[in-house]
């Protein structure tokens, strides 16, 4: 069994939303994707979130998911202070304890990410 892989991504903003679209490599999700649940085993703040999408300022915002197939596309709201700000980059799993909550329908996790995005 593989692991699923990150293959590309690109970013949209409409108003106060943003988004990235990120695409797996079909050949790795065993079929299709899916998300489970986890609980923080550790202080919260250790556990990070499992999905941002980096502005063009540097900062990360927390991204709400939906799966689909091999497809995940992350939304978040700007902040009022971020308005005018451009998607430049999102990631998976990146904390001191991260959220693995991405596996292939064969139960795989998926690797982590932090990637450019395309516009």
């Amino acid at each position: 069994h593989m692991f699923p892989m990150y293959k590309s991504s690109t970013a949209s903003t409409q108003g106060s939303s943003v988004s990235v679209v990120v695409e797996f490599d079909p050949a790795t999700v065993g079929g299709y994707l899916t998300q489970k649940s986890f609980t923080c085993p550790v202080p919260p703040e250790n556990c990070g979130s499992a999905f941002e999408i980096q502005l063009s300022d540097g900062s990360w915002i927390v991204a709400h998911t939906t799966v689909n197939d091999s497809t995940v596309t992350m939304i978040a709201s700007l902040p009022a202070d971020k308005a005018g700000l451009t998607v430049t980059g999102s990631r998976y799993a990146q904390a001191s304890w991260p959220y693995a909550v991405l596996y292939s329908s064969n139960g795989q996790p998926a690797i982590p990410w932090s990637e450019p995005v395309q516009p």
